[in-house]
């Protein structure tokens, strides 16, 4: 679950750090799109919640052992305080039920409070990013085995 989570981290972690580089630096030309941009939606099924909330460290704790009930979401706030930028994030188990935080059940975020200094919440995400990188060549390497070893013996 990790590694499929992994990828969809990586990129709201990256569009966070540019946002970010973007507030300190609007007049890059790479910022052009960012400047006035507020939200950013992915559209996901259960079992990519299931995946990114894997990533977290906190799914047992949020979920249970199950996958996301039916219409069950997550929001990650990127938010510029007075100690820098923070992520705050929250989960939506049903559509009857409200939003509540789960910040704190993050690996690495401070258990306390519900934001995260956005450079701890990033931070994680190389190790899954590393990870995801080590078992892509492996996965390739058995491929190209594969191949070989099919194309020697003629099948």
């Amino acid at each position: 679950m990790k590694l499929r989570g992994g990828s969809l981290l990586k990129d709201i972690n990256d569009r966070m750090v540019h946002k970010v580089a973007c507030m300190n630096n609007p007049s890059n030309s790479s910022c052009a799109s960012l400047n006035n941009l507020k939200y950013y939606v992915y559209s996901a099924h259960d079992i990519t919640v299931d995946a990114l909330l894997a990533t977290f460290g906190d799914k047992e704790e949020v979920v249970g052992s199950g996958l996301p009930r039916y219409a069950a979401s997550i929001v990650l706030e990127l938010w510029n305080t007075s100690t820098g930028p923070q992520v705050k994030i929250q989960y939506h188990p049903s559509f009857n039920v409200s939003y509540f935080p789960i910040t704190n059940l993050t690996c690495g975020c401070n258990t306390t409070t519900d934001y995260c200094k956005l450079d701890t919440f990033v931070s994680p995400s190389a190790t899954i990013t590393t990870w995801f990188t080590f078992t892509t060549q492996i996965m390739f390497s058995a491929i190209v085995l594969l191949f070989t070893a099919v194309n020697r013996h003629g099948h």
